[in-house]
């Protein structure tokens, strides 16, 4: 399922979907940083729990809500969206994915996002000669952004879980 061709380093485990010609998969050429376990909640999932730390990076998605449990590939060409992809690979490849308000703004600031996102998994990447990244994503839970920070390279958001009544209704932007 994973195969990379001769001398390719093993992978960490198996991929969910197989790589496409010339892609590559993010943890065989970056050095996982562990996240202090303090500051981090726990999602329960089937399968397994994963460890969220309390702040993440931030792609703020257009025209486009993800959940948990949806696997997804996306284009991620944003300068900022793009930065914050790379820092996922300091959080175990963990990202907070939110919708824009205004699909239109390029620049997303506090008030451009809703509240209420989703915690996601980067299973795959492959970069285009572009520049743009093509990612595929896990959502693994949902998260209320407490703080957004809008003054670094990538949006980072210090979060909370979000409860079960919380996921369930209301419009994401308080």
């Amino acid at each position: 399922l994973d195969d990379m061709g001769p001398g390719a380093p093993p992978a960490p485990g198996p991929l969910l979907f197989p790589p496409a010609a010339g892609a590559y998969h993010w943890r065989r050429h970056f050095p996982l940083r562990s996240p202090d376990p303090s500051r981090m909640a726990t999602l329960q999932r089937a399968e397994d729990t994963i460890e969220v730390p309390d702040r993440l990076p931030v792609i703020a998605l257009r025209d486009l809500v993800f959940f948990p449990y949806m696997v997804l590939p996306l284009l991620i060409g944003r300068a900022r969206s793009v930065s914050a992809l790379k820092e996922s690979q300091q959080n175990d490849g963990l990202v907070l994915l939110v919708a824009q308000k205004d699909p239109r703004t390029d620049d997303p600031g506090s008030n451009d996002v809703f509240r209420l996102g989703t915690v996601a998994r980067v299973v795959q990447v492959s970069v285009l000669s572009d520049g743009t990244a093509r990612v595929v994503l896990e959502g693994l839970g949902r998260a209320r952004i407490r703080r957004l920070n809008t003054t670094t390279e990538a949006l980072r958001a210090t979060l909370s879980l979000a409860t079960p009544r919380e996921s369930e209704g209301g419009d994401g932007s308080g």
